[in-house]
Order: C-alpha cells, then structure tokens, then sequence
C-alpha cells in the first residue's frame, strides 16, 4: 500500500467497486512485477459481475506475444455478453 504521505487525495477504487454497476473487465499479468496480480484477483472480486482476464505476461507486454488473436477475441466476447458491442 502506499503511504498516506504520498497520496494527498487517494482514490479508493475499492469503495468505488463494491457500489459500481457497469460492467468491468480487468486485465492483469500473471508475471506483473510492478502491480501485483494478486491485486487485480482482489479487485475483480470486490466488483461484482467483473470479469478478470489474466495472461502470462509481466507489467508491460499485454497482449503477450503469439496471443494477440486470443487477446482480442476474449476481449469482443466480453464485450458481446455484456451487451456492449451486438
């Protein structure tokens, strides 16, 4: 967690997940060294109905290399069954 002393106004995405409605897609790296993916694991279950995608991939190579189609297609059947694209 960071320091109270670094975050004068924090946003806590936590709070603001449990009240949220919309639908939520979370990405995350199963080999993120910067943010955790255990702390994406928490946020999807904090929001409800969210939907998590985790790759084998770190911080900053998403989509992962030779998964690019998948990557996409996961992504349009999200957004298909939350009635986002028809």
């Amino acid at each position: 967690a960071l320091p109270a002393f670094l975050a004068r106004h924090p946003y806590r995405v936590d709070k603001v997940l449990k009240e949220s409605e919309v639908p939520l897609l979370i990405f995350h790296g199963s080999r993120d060294n910067l943010v955790p993916v255990k702390e994406g694991r928490e946020l999807h279950a904090l929001a409800s109905g969210s939907q998590f995608l985790e790759f084998d991939c770190g911080h900053n190579n998403l989509p992962p290399d030779g998964l690019e189609s998948d990557y996409w297609q996961r992504i349009e059947a999200i957004l298909r069954s939350s009635g986002v694209l028809e």
